[in-house]
């Protein structure tokens, strides 16, 4: 007398098939959320990829102007050294201050010949430009004129 309360088998059926029809909605939503998501992150991968490639270029471009800016300042600093080299024999200077392209010093000549003489090696090199050139002052029985130049 254990199954004093009868269920048919076909009652049973429809409980078991309302689970079931349950548990298949469950796991297509679930799959459809999965899907989604799986969407969503591809997508933003390739954003994420797009963006880094434009801060690659973005960052070689910088790189490349710096670098220009690097060996302009290099081919000033080896233009000069050449410039000191040829003249330091015959030329007397005081000061040199090197900025980017420009070149400032502060020359002593003997007489006026030798300052016509130092412009004058200076415009034949056709290594620099002639920017500003102060008259010379007499002091201590020397001139002294200071010349800005910049490297072509």
């Amino acid at each position: 007398m254990q199954n004093l309360n009868f269920l048919p088998d076909s009652i049973k059926n429809k409980k078991n098939l309302k689970h079931l029809k349950l548990y298949k909605y469950i796991f297509i939503f679930l799959w459809l959320i999965c899907l989604i998501q799986f969407i969503v992150f591809v997508y933003l991968r390739n954003q994420n990829n797009s963006t880094d490639n434009l801060t690659v270029v973005n960052s070689l471009n910088r790189t490349q102007k710096e670098s220009e800016v690097s060996l302009k300042k290099n081919e000033t600093f080896l233009a000069f050294d050449s410039f000191l080299k040829n003249i330091n024999n015959r030329i007397d200077y005081d000061n040199c201050i090197i900025n980017n392209n420009q070149i400032s010093m502060e020359f002593t000549a003997e007489n006026i010949n030798s300052y016509y003489n130092i412009i004058k090696d200076i415009e034949n090199s056709d290594k620099y430009v002639i920017i500003k050139l102060t008259p010379p002052n007499n002091s201590f029985d020397k001139l002294k004129f200071q010349l800005i130049l910049e490297v072509k």
